[in-house]
């Protein structure tokens, strides 16, 4: 059927149970849509095809070698998932080493830092990248995943949206490490979402909230701050913007939009904006930049 839709743009699938011929099919065509091995006129079946999309499924051989597939195609462009499955992502078609993919998009807790890389490894110019963590039972460890990007597509990435599912419990373990790591390596970052517990390194047992003046890169527009990080009284979020409001203007000179998104969760109090907050609200008026 697929075949017959060489006009198709985006494609969704929903609770797959086994996708074994579809796999096999998809990969046949990614192998001869190639320039190399493509000797027909007619339009060629999926040649339009830009977007994947696939929700829960019910077995883990249901996308077996799904994703693989579809990113293989010359025109794939954007992968969506939600899935609690674990995806390996090391059933890539015979012969096909790249991906032309730009946008991926999960929302998942089965994914683990070697998955990513497997993933990661084979497309050429990531430029927006969407995680929703939400599960508490693997280690995830945003460091790691943030230094494969940094690797994979430190060169490309201009979108980086990294936050827990808030219908989860929404706390990271604190034995795992929550601290997202530095972005300053990132040469076309210009728009961030994360969650803001991603900020906060575990030094000699105390945990401690890292200033964002420190942690973001020059080429960021805009940033959005998911959550609030007021665990037991430890700190407040007036500790991450110390000094951004001074010398935003030398080290982050694009940036014109600051944003906190609250989420409540469970184990997590809302404090209140505090004094230094407002404060820090008239510095990026001063400055030009939104705060909101």
């Amino acid at each position: 059927m697929l075949t017959l839709l060489p006009n198709l743009e985006k494609i969704s699938f929903g609770h797959l149970r086994d996708s074994t011929a579809l796999v096999y099919m998809v990969s046949n065509i990614a192998r001869a849509t190639y320039p190399a091995h493509w000797a027909f006129q007619y339009e060629r079946p999926l040649s339009k095809l830009s977007s994947l999309s696939v929700n829960e499924t019910t077995a883990a051989s249901a996308i077996t070698g799904l994703y693989e597939a579809f990113a293989s195609l010359p025109s794939i462009r954007s992968l969506c998932a939600e899935s609690s499955l674990t995806m390996n992502f090391d059933h890539w078609p015979q012969r096909l080493t790249t991906s032309n993919l730009t946008h991926i998009d999960f929302k998942t807790g089965g994914l683990r830092a070697e998955d990513f890389e497997r993933l990661l490894g084979h497309i050429t110019f990531l430029e927006s990248f969407k995680y929703s963590y939400c599960d508490t039972s693997i280690n995830y460890e945003p460091a790691i995943l943030v230094g494969l990007l940094k690797i994979y597509a430190g060169h490309s990435l201009t979108d980086l949206n990294l936050k827990l599912d808030p219908s989860s419990d929404g706390v990271i373990p604190r034995d795992n490490g929550c601290y997202v790591g530095s972005l300053r390596r990132f040469e076309r970052l210009r728009r961030i979402r994360i969650d803001v517990s991603m900020l906060c390194e575990l030094r000699e047992n105390i945990w401690v909230v890292v200033r964002l003046i420190d942690t973001l890169p020059a080429s960021v527009e805009e940033i959005r701050l998911v959550g609030e990080p007021t665990t037991e009284g430890e700190f407040s979020m007036d500790d991450l913007w110390t000094g951004l409001g001074e010398d935003a203007t030398m080290r982050l000179p694009k940036l014109s939009k600051f944003e906190i998104e609250t989420v409540r969760r469970r184990g997590f109090e809302r404090v209140p904006m505090s004094d230094e907050t407002r404060e820090m609200r008239r510095a990026c008026s001063e400055s030009g930049i939104s705060f909101r």
